[in-house]
């Protein structure tokens, strides 16, 4: 994409996952809050930290009542139910470095999960996959609390696990996501400064996929002491912005994840798309029109403001628009000829890194945006009335299994669906869902077999109490544990003439490979002899060459080389490998420790030097003896 247009195309945000104080677990449960203007604040839990007591000596010294008045009391916490939710073995971890974890990053982890379901992947999908990863963390708790022990109650797990390049990174791990990775703390905007990276990484194609947000976690007492002397934190509890009686920011923990796609990525796939971020920018303050390192810039905040609405061209001038301190949104137009709203979003950091996002409105395509099957005027036919649809539903416990389809079913039930044809298209739609875009491998599985929405909640309610009712089969997939793969590369002796070519015929991973070796071959023996003519081209054994030596240790590496290719391309990689002889090169070059030309270059002289010397006389003799 190398045109500017195409540099800044706007991005998509196809998926959305959260978790907030007040048992807020998805972005519907946040809107049903914001819609009922619901109190999820609290008193901090005593059974989480003890404010008083670790500020019991200050206290004591707070004659006229100041300090007191400054300590926090209040807050926006998760229940301890929201952060016990984390299986350790779902994500084959133990429970030892489940614990050592940074309670903010398993819960990362598993709203990855949600979030992916969210957008319609499975976690096949995403394996593997070119998706970036940028987490904004401001909390240290997790590293205050780790270093605060004991060394001798520490395991070898706290060290690694108490940093901050966890956030981010073992996403990636988790899920093999193999874009960029970015665990950073720009303070109150680390999360919009996430996004802003995010959205770079799909713009200059480093990624085609892209996770981003932010998470937070109080446990510590020190964080929450020193943010309340600064006066940054409101003891109530509350954020009262441009008010005379503000008196700090509310203070809580949660966090909130996005998963972007190029938008033209979006609609080529056909994703749900929830709104458009057409551009978002970041700079910071520097020390213009600041007293002090952590007082916002009015200059700094305008320059950003200048500077994106010119390069999204938009005539900021013309709309009005406040500038508020932590985040604020204001609707304007974005265009004479499309009737949409979009906002700006604010979020300034303390420490002077500002971050714009400008998010509009989707305006779908007519054509694609209107659903088939509410479009069609025909009449269905009887046949067509008795067809029937497959849910399934797949975990790695039978308890979490029963959770799933619960949590479905009360959705269900919310669901109205006045008509028949409507039904049947929603029927259609979740099928589609359930089946092609979410994990089904799992080993606990239900599955529903039903011709309509009367025997579906009959299946579920059969499920739910335990029993069994025809369509309906809940069963366990054997599980095999997962075994180590080794890689064994042979010596020469196993050649034959017709060695590998049918796999050269069929597989194309197979087939670039063993043209590659060739043109490295071709180009250190100056032409002497092609390594595709002696494997694919001689028609019979009496032609051929593959038992001398100069030839059979080649063709041997070739091949050794493009099986181990095939099998990569079909995700089955090594944990160990292991040679013999002429296979060393083959493995050293599977194994990285050597270059495809450094590889072909040994293995020619190497058997070139063997060939001269049996044919000399020289022979190899095996023999057959005990240790002793």
């Amino acid at each position: 994409m190398s045109t500017i247009n195409n540099s800044l195309e706007p991005v998509a945000i196809v998926g959305i996952a959260c978790e907030f104080a007040g048992d807020i677990h998805s972005a519907n449960d946040l809107w049903h809050a914001l819609k009922h203007s619901q109190d999820v604040g609290s008193a901090i839990l005593r059974d989480r930290l003890d404010l008083e007591s670790y500020c019991a000596h200050m206290f004591n010294k707070d004659n006229d009542g100041q300090f007191r008045q400054k300590i926090i009391r209040r807050g926006y916490f998760l229940s301890n139910n929201q952060w016990d939710m984390f299986e350790p073995s779902f994500f084959g971890l133990s429970d030892a470095e489940a614990g050592s974890i940074d309670p903010c990053h398993r819960l990362l982890i598993l709203k990855v999960i949600h979030l992916l379901d969210d957008a319609g992947y499975s976690m096949e999908k995403m394996n593997g996959s070119k998706t970036s990863v940028y987490i904004g963390q401001f909390s240290t708790d997790n590293g205050i609390t780790s270093f605060r022990m004991k060394p001798e109650h520490r395991s070898r797990y706290h060290g690694p696990n108490s940093l901050l390049y966890n956030a981010a990174a073992r996403l990636s791990y988790h899920f093999n996501l193999q874009g960029p990775n970015v665990s950073l703390d720009v303070a109150c905007s680390s999360s919009m400064e996430a996004v802003h990276l995010a959205v770079q990484s799909l713009r200059t194609n480093e990624a085609d996929m892209a996770i981003c947000g932010g998470g937070n976690a109080v446990y510590s007492p020190e964080n929450l002491l020193y943010r309340s002397i600064e006066s940054v934190l409101s003891p109530h509890g509350r954020s009262r912005s441009f008010s005379a009686d503000a008196n700090g920011y509310g203070k809580g923990e949660g966090l909130g994840l996005l998963l972007l796609k190029r938008l033209s990525d979006a609609e080529r796939d056909n994703n749900r798309i929830y709104c458009v971020l057409r551009d978002v920018l970041s700079n910071h303050d520097g020390s213009e029109d600041k007293n002090s390192f952590v007082v916002p810039s009015a200059a700094g905040q305008a320059r950003l403001l200048n500077d994106i609405y010119k390069r999204a061209d938009f005539d900021s001038r013309s709309h009005r628009y406040n500038l508020h301190v932590v985040q604020h949104s204001v609707p304007f137009p974005v265009g004479n000829d499309i009737d949409s709203i979009a906002i700006g979003i604010n979020s300034f950091g303390i420490g002077g890194n500002n971050v714009h996002a400008i998010v509009e409105e989707y305006q779908a395509n007519k054509t694609s945006a209107t659903n088939k099957f509410e479009n069609d005027d025909v009449n269905r036919s009887d046949m067509e009335r008795k067809q029937y649809f497959i849910f399934i539903f797949s975990t790695k416990s039978r308890k979490s299994l029963s959770n799933q389809v619960t949590q479905f079913n009360q959705w269900l039930q919310k669901t109205s669906i006045t008509d028949m044809n409507n039904n049947y298209a929603f029927l259609q739609r979740i099928s589609q869902q359930l089946l092609l875009k979410r994990t089904t491998s799992h080993a606990h599985l239900a599955i529903f077999v039903f011709a309509d929405i009367k025997q579906l909640q009959e299946q579920i309610n059969a499920f739910l109490v335990e029993e069994l009712l025809p369509g309906l089969s809940i069963f366990m997939r054997p599980t095999v544990p997962l075994e180590k793969i080794c890689f064994v590369f042979s010596g020469q002796g196993p050649q034959w003439w017709a060695m590998g070519r049918q796999l050269y015929e069929s597989e194309p991973v197979f087939t670039r490979w063993i043209q590659l070796i060739d043109a490295e071959m071709t180009k250190i023996n100056n032409g002497e002899w092609h390594l595709l003519e002696e494997l694919i081209g001689k028609t019979s054994e009496n032609e051929s060459r593959i038992n001398d030596t100069n030839i059979a240790q080649p063709a041997l590496f070739a091949i050794q080389v493009g099986l181990a290719g095939l099998l990569v391309s079909w995700n089955i990689y090594p944990s160990t490998i292991v040679s013999h002889s002429a296979g060393d090169q083959a493995a050293a070059f599977v194994a990285g420790r050597l270059t495809l030309q450094e590889a072909v270059r040994i293995v020619y002289h190497r058997s070139r030097l063997q060939n001269r010397n049996t044919r000399q006389g020289g022979r190899m003799l095996a023999v057959s003896m005990s240790d002793e």
